[in-house]
């Protein structure tokens, strides 16, 4: 039963101490990695702009390729690369997206 309560006394007694040292801590972390844009660092929002685009060119592709399937009389073909293409375009969106969320200075 001492055991118990001495244990809960430290407890509480370097609890507020240790969660005073990990935000300060994280208050520097944050502003050390935070960019020229936004909450992200400049070379990661550069990264994921290109990723968006390289995604967004690819799915262009997969479009043109479903078209020429297409005309090829191949139409399952035609589908499974339309398909992809509509994925590509999605996950050039959801970048796209991160991109405006975390990159862009808030107003």
């Amino acid at each position: 039963m001492y055991k118990n309560i001495f244990l809960l006394a430290l407890t509480f007694t370097f609890l507020p101490s240790i969660s005073a040292d990990s935000h300060s801590e994280k208050a520097l972390e944050q502003e050390s990695k935070v960019g020229v844009f936004g909450y992200w660092k400049k070379e990661d929002c550069r990264k994921i702009s290109e990723s968006s685009g390289k995604l967004l060119y690819s799915s262009g592709v997969e479009l043109e390729k479903s078209r020429k399937h297409r005309e090829a009389g191949h139409p399952l073909k035609a589908d499974q690369t339309a398909a992809a293409a509509k994925y590509l375009a999605e996950m050039a969106s959801d970048y796209a997206n991160n991109f405006e969320a975390y990159c862009k200075r808030p107003a």
